[in-house]
């Protein structure tokens, strides 16, 4: 999945925002309070609705928004040759959300249920998943860069949740080995 633009409209710190991504490795820097943890909820948010919110509804809005306005999310990814824009608002007084998934700008689900259970097919990795394989904390980050050769090894795994599938696959080869003497 390669991440292309986000746009952001009263979503917690930002009023207005559009961010374009480019190829490779993306890096948010800033002080604290400036809003780089909203970028990476924004995201999820889009990819993942609900399941990604781990904060109440009403502190999602923007303080500086009006009572009428909504609060929206686009975000555009390109995955499998397709260009896929997802859509997610909540609006009116009880932040009522809904959701648009478009793939090559043909809608193909609308609601959040439809648009979640699809963008489940499309992206083929949990929630959980994507926040430990493409997203890493600063504290993890340095955490890493303390760690000696094989401790950053160790350390990764588990930051990846992939140590069980090591432990798993270093059994299978012993097995194999016992197996072939």
């Amino acid at each position: 999945m390669l991440l292309n633009k986000l746009v952001l409209r009263n979503f917690k710190k930002y009023r207005r925002a559009t961010i374009e991504f480019q190829d490779g490795l993306t890096g948010i820097v800033g002080s604290n309070g400036s809003g780089k943890s909203t970028i990476v909820d924004a995201i999820a948010w889009a990819l993942y609705g609900n399941k990604a919110s781990s904060i109440k509804k009403d502190l999602i809005k923007n303080t500086h928004a009006n009572d009428n306005e909504p609060v929206d999310v686009t975000l555009f990814i390109r995955q499998d040759d397709k260009d896929i824009k997802i859509f997610r608002n909540m609006s009116g007084k009880s932040l009522s959300p809904d959701a648009t998934l478009y793939i090559n700008s043909d809608i193909i689900a609308s609601g959040t249920r439809d648009v979640d259970k699809k963008l489940e097919e499309i992206l083929r990795i949990s929630y959980q998943d994507f926040m430990k394989t493409f997203y890493a904390r600063q504290k993890d980050l340095d955490n890493l860069l303390k760690e000696g050769a094989m401790g950053k090894r160790e350390y990764l795994l588990k930051l990846l949740g992939l140590e069980d599938i090591k432990e798993n696959a270093l059994d299978l080869i012993k097995a194999d080995r016992a197996a072939a003497q």
